[in-house]
């Protein structure tokens, strides 16, 4: 896994969060670079703006 501190945005890229707060982070990292933030849940059907990360909750919610 690479952690978005260690990524190098290039201009371009499509950089794709999970949850509203993780692409309001990314956009104010790429300030003024010529990049594109979106929310993965926008690409699915039925749209779930919000899909929740279960990084930081263990294996039974991500299981759940």
């Amino acid at each position: 896994m690479t952690s978005v501190d260690d990524f190098e945005v290039m201009p371009g890229d499509l950089l794709v969060a999970m949850e509203v707060r993780q692409a309001r982070r990314l956009v104010s990292m790429v300030q003024d670079r010529a990049v594109q933030t979106t929310l993965i849940g926008l690409w699915s059907r039925p749209f779930r703006p919000h899909v929740h990360d279960p990084y930081e909750h263990g294996m039974d919610y991500f299981d759940t």
